[in-house]
C-alpha cells in the first residue's frame, strides 16, 4: 500500500488515513503494532488520541507504523514535526500585563518561523542527511573516499571543508526544530548523526580531521545531551555532556568545555544535588579562567547563582547575579562573536536565572518573592519568540511567583499555559514542573481557575 504524501499534515491525520485505507479499526492497528514491536503497549484508545492530536507517537513507535502501515519513516517523521509546530503554535500564549498582574487579551506567541519555514528547514536537514549517506553507511572512510566528486572529498582521498560545513549544519538544524517541536520531533535522527561522527572520530588517524570531528562531536553531543536532559533521562545527559566535554578538550575549545563542564552542574542541579552542582560549577569557572568568551563566563556565573541559592547562600548568590550582569554586558560590548553553543543565551535568559534564583531564595526569605515574579515577568515579556519550549519553563516560574504571593487565579491560569506548552513539545522535565505547581494548587481545589486547570490537563485540552 502507498500513502500519498500531504506535506501539511499532521501525524494524526496520516495515521488516520493510513489506517482506513488498510482496513483497520484503531483497536486492530495498535494489535498489529504491538505483534510488531513485540510487546503489547499500545491500546486502540492510545491511537486514537494519536489520530486526535492529543499525542504524538514517539520515534519508536514511529518506526512500527512505518512498518504496519507502509509509511516511510521520513514522512512520518515530518508529519510529527508539522503537529508538533500547529500545537506549539496553539499552546504558546505568553502575553501578560505585568503591570496589573491579569492576563491581556489572549493572543498567540508571534513564532519567528512559519509552518512553511519549520517545513523548508526539515526538507533541508533531510537533503543534508540524505547527501552525506550517499558518502557510504558511516560518516568515516566512505566519508574519505567521498563519492560526490568536489562537495565530500577530493581527488587526493582528502575530507573537503565542504562536508564538516554539512555536519554542522545538520545539527544545528536539528537543534532549531527541536526549540520549536521538541526532543520527539528530532531525536532519532540526531542520535544517528551523534553516532556516525563518534564512529567517524574514533576510526580517524588524521590530526587535521581528529581537530574537526572533535569541534562537529562536541557540538552533536551537546544537542543529545540536551535531548536527554529535557526528557529527564539525567545520568545520560550526564555522560554525553562527559563525552562533549572531552571532545572539547582535545581541540582546546577552552568556552566549548567550560559551557559543557557548566552544563553537568546545570544537570545536577536539577536533580537537587547542589552540592555537586556547586563543586562542578567552579571546575568550570577553573576552566573558563579569564580566557573564554564572556557570554559563556556570564551564563556560568548566572547558572552558579542559582545553586548557591537553593544551598542558601544569600551573599554568594548576589555576588554571582552582579558578576553574570556585569560579564554579559561586557559580551554585548565585544567585537568577538558568541560561540554556538551559548547563542541562546541574552537579556532574556539572564532575567530567568535571576528570577529563579531570587524564587530559591524567597523559600527562606519571602522578601525575595517580588523581585524574583519582577525578573521572571522582565523575562516572560521580553522572551524570544523562537524559544518555544523554553518559555514553559518561564512561565511556570512565573506561576511559582504568585503561589508564592497568594495570586491563585493567576497562578492556575499560568500553569494551564505552561502545560499547553510543555504538551505540544513533549517536554517531560516541564511536564513535571507542572505537576509539581497543581501539588501546590490542591488546597484551592475549590476556586473556578484551579478546577478549570484541573479539567484541562485530564481531558488533554
Amino acid at each position: 500500500m502507498v500513502v500519498e504524501e500531504n506535506l501539511d499534515e499532521p501525524i494524526g491525520d496520516l495515521i488516520r488515513r493510513a489506517r482506513r485505507a488498510a482496513g483497520l479499526s484503531q483497536q486492530l492497528l495498535a494489535e498489529k503494532l504491538n505483534r510488531l514491536a513485540g510487546h503489547g503497549t499500545v491500546t486502540g484508545h492510545e491511537v486514537g488520541r494519536w489520530e486526535n492530536h492529543q499525542r504524538i507517537p514517539r520515534p519508536f513507535w514511529r518506526q512500527w507504523l512505518s512498518a504496519g502501515l507502509g509509511i516511510p519513516v521520513d514522512q512520518l517523521n515530518r508529519a510529527a514535526v508539522v503537529a508538533a509546530f500547529q500545537r506549539a503554535a496553539a499552546g504558546s500564549r505568553l502575553s501578560i500585563d505585568t503591570h496589573s498582574g491579569h492576563e491581556s487579551e489572549p493572543g498567540q506567541l508571534p513564532l519567528a518561523q512559519t509552518l512553511g519555514e519549520v517545513l523548508t528547514m526539515w526538507d533541508q536537514m533531510i537533503g543534508r542527511r540524505q547527501l552525506l549517506a550517499r558518502a557510504g553507511p558511516t560518516a568515516g572512510a566512505a566519508l574519505i573516499a567521498a563519492s560526490i566528486p568536489g562537495a565530500l572529498g577530493s581527488a587526493r582521498g582528502e575530507t573537503r571543508p565542504e562536508t564538516y560545513a554539512l555536519h554542522a549544519a545538520l545539527t544545528e538544524r536539528y537543534r532549531q526544530l527541536d526549540v520549536i517541536a521538541g526532543p520527539h520531533a528530532v531525536y532519532s535522527q540526531a542520535l544517528d548523526h551523534h553516532r556516525q561522527l563518534m564512529s567517524w572520530l574514533a576510526s580517524t588517524r588524521s590530526a587535521s580531521e581528529i581537530r574537526h570531528l572533535a569541534e562537529l562531536a562536541a557540538d552533536s553531543g551537546d544537542l543529545m545531551a540536551w535531548l536527554h536532559f529535557d526528557l529527564e533521562e539525567y545520568a545520560t545527559a550526564i555522560a554525553c555532556y562527559r563525552e562533549a566535554a572531552d571532545a572539547a578538550s582535545r581541540v582546546d575549545d577552552l568556552s566549548l568545555h567550560a559551557y559543557l563542564v557548566g552544563r553537568i552542574s546545570r544537570t545536577l542541579s536539577e536533580c537537587r544535588q547542589h552540592s555537586k552542582a556547586l563543586d562542578m560549577s567552579r571546575t568550570a569557572e577553573h576552566i573558563a579562567g579569564t580566557s573564554a568568551q564572556p557570554a559563556v563566563r556570564s551564563w556560568l556565573a548566572v547558572t552558579r547563582a542559582f545553586v548557591h541559592a537553593c544551598l542558601g547562600q544569600q551573599a554568594e548568590c548576589r555576588a554571582s547575579l552582579d558578576k553574570a550582569a556585569e560579564l554579559l554586558a561586557l559580551a554585548a560590548g565585544s567585537a568577538e562573536p558568541a560561540p554556538g553553543c551559548i547563542s541562546f543565551y541574552e537579556q532574556g535568559h539572564l532575567r530567568k536565572w535571576t528570577g529563579h534564583s531570587l524564587l530559591a531564595l524567597a523559600a527562606a526569605d519571602a522578601r525575595f518573592a517580588s523581585q524574583g515574579r519582577s525578573a521572571i515577568d522582565d523575562a516572560l515579556r521580553d522572551w524570544p519568540a523562537t524559544a518555544v519550549r523554553e518559555s514553559a519553563e518561564v512561565i511556570t516560574a512565573s506561576a511559582q511567583a504568585r503561589i508564592i504571593e497568594r495570586e491563585i487565579e493567576e497562578a492556575a491560569r499560568l500553569t494551564a499555559r505552561a502545560y499547553a506548552v510543555a504538551a505540544a513539545t513533549g517536554s517531560a522535565r516541564n511536564l513535571r514542573a507542572v505537576t509539581e505547581l497543581r501539588v501546590q494548587l490542591r488546597p484551592f481545589r475549590g476556586t473556578p481557575a484551579v478546577r478549570d486547570l484541573d479539567e484541562r490537563i485530564l481531558t488533554g485540552s
